[in-house]
């Protein structure tokens, strides 16, 4: 799985995925250039960013036939971000404050639960 987390550098400790991992900067056009050329399988946003938020960047990837999975994260949890994040695209949400708990559950949600066993 070749995963890219665009404005979550300060979110990668507790990631223990085997596959490759590329990190885009926080910054938008980087984002969506990273999308372009390394096809990634699953991308985590941050809805905040710098200039475009990351519901609008989500939108412009998914709007590609070929676009990655997508979960949106914030620092707030509330149902009205779900439903934003759903609409720009995400195929899933994650709160930042459960990042190291949850991402597992949610890559499975996504792709199924053999998605992040080593190959």
């Amino acid at each position: 799985m070749h995963l890219v987390l665009v404005g979550l550098s300060h979110h990668t400790a507790p990631l223990e995925v085997r596959e490759r991992v590329a990190f885009a900067d926080d910054e938008v056009q980087a984002a969506l250039a990273r999308a372009r050329s390394e096809r990634p399988d699953l991308m985590l946003i941050d809805i905040s960013m710098p200039g475009l938020n990351g519901l609008a960047v989500a939108s412009l990837i998914k709007a590609r036939e070929d676009s990655p999975k997508i979960v949106m994260m914030t620092l707030e949890d509330g149902e009205g971000y779900r439903r934003s994040a759903l609409a720009a695209g995400a195929d899933a949400f994650l709160a930042k404050n459960d990042f190291a708990r949850d991402l597992r559950d949610v890559v499975h949600s996504v792709f199924g639960p053999f998605a992040m066993r080593p190959s």
